[in-house]
């Protein structure tokens, strides 16, 4: 590369540009750069979604909300949990919540409307149809059965 920048000759930018590349190819691919260390940079930015996540359990959470904090568009926080978990951002949240919410309600002696305010649903009565449409199962039976 050197001697071809020293040479002058035309073209010599784009053969000094293109022997660089190259000879980076050559050390990623003498490092064990392989595809899957490609794919930890979505674990660890998933690992972010979900820290942002825990860490705002008790506040409204959108995916718009995620994706600002990250710097990133919805559709690309999406692509990143869907590929990671298999689900919507959307359910990853509800699910994370209603997580929250089976440990409140084993642990706690909130009501249940506390608990469902306290995790950011409008009403209890919508905390109770998403809690039961995850676990089959009402709030207030979860407790019981606990």
């Amino acid at each position: 590369a050197i001697e071809e920048a020293l040479s002058l000759q035309p073209g010599y930018p784009i053969m000094v540009h293109s022997l660089v590349l190259s000879i980076l190819v050559s050390m990623g691919r003498s490092m064990g750069y392989t595809s899957s260390t490609l794919q930890s940079k979505s674990v660890s930015r998933m690992d972010l979604i979900a820290g942002y996540v825990e860490d705002n359990l008790y506040q409204q959470i959108t995916p718009a909300d995620i994706a600002a904090y990250l710097n990133l568009s919805e559709k690309q926080v999406s692509r990143i949990v869907l590929s990671s978990e298999g689900i919507s951002t959307k359910r990853f949240i509800t699910l994370a919540k209603i997580g929250e919410a089976k440990t409140l309600l084993a642990e706690s002696d909130m009501s249940l409307g506390e608990i469902a305010r306290s995790l950011g649903f409008a009403t209890a009565s919508y905390f109770n149809t998403v809690f039961r449409n995850v676990e089959g199962t009402t709030p207030g039976a979860f407790r019981a059965q606990r």
